[in-house]
């Protein structure tokens, strides 16, 4: 088992409070990885594509296809519509109703910087807020992957989505 992750300080946690019998790596903020071609059956990726804009959440999904073995999984999450609806009539989203409606015309929105999580690294404007919409992901992400399901709601505010290398 690799767990990986761009934040090193969150690797330096895992080895110690973890332990085995994981390996643990810092990753680069853009791909290539160090893992060999196929290399993985399983990928679990949470909240991680939600906060790439799409050249940077492109790359990763290349990358995880290239190091995913024929016939393997990777489940990830979205932001979908339906809580993006929700999140922007509260006005969270950066964009207000202007990226609410490009959202739901492309199926794609870049909402903003996630000032949070930018903290933790020195790539200013690397982490963002972004959602997609499920017929974005069975358009695109099918350029990379299978789109197997897509779970509305699954992971609470995000939905999971179930993906196969072929």
């Amino acid at each position: 088992m690799v767990a990986a992750d761009i934040d090193s300080d969150n690797v330096s946690a895992c080895q110690r409070y973890i332990g085995s019998p994981a390996e643990y790596c810092a990753l680069d903020l853009l791909p290539p990885t160090n893992f060999e071609d196929g290399e993985f059956d399983l990928i679990i990726g949470v909240s991680v594509l939600t906060h790439l804009n799409e050249q940077a959440q492109f790359a990763w999904l290349r990358e995880l296809r290239r190091i995913c073995k024929r016939g393997g999984v990777l489940v990830t999450s979205i932001v979908g519509l339906d809580y993006y609806t929700k999140l922007s009539l509260w006005g969270f989203w950066e964009g207000g109703l202007e990226g609410y409606l490009r959202h739901v015309d492309t199926g794609f929105a870049l909402a903003g910087c996630n000032s949070l999580l930018s903290e933790q690294i020195s790539e200013e404007g690397y982490y963002v807020n972004v959602a997609h919409s499920h017929r974005y992901v069975e358009k695109e992400w099918a350029r990379f992957f299978r789109v197997v399901d897509i779970v509305p709601g699954l992971l609470g505010h995000q939905d999971a989505v179930l993906l196969q290398a072929q």
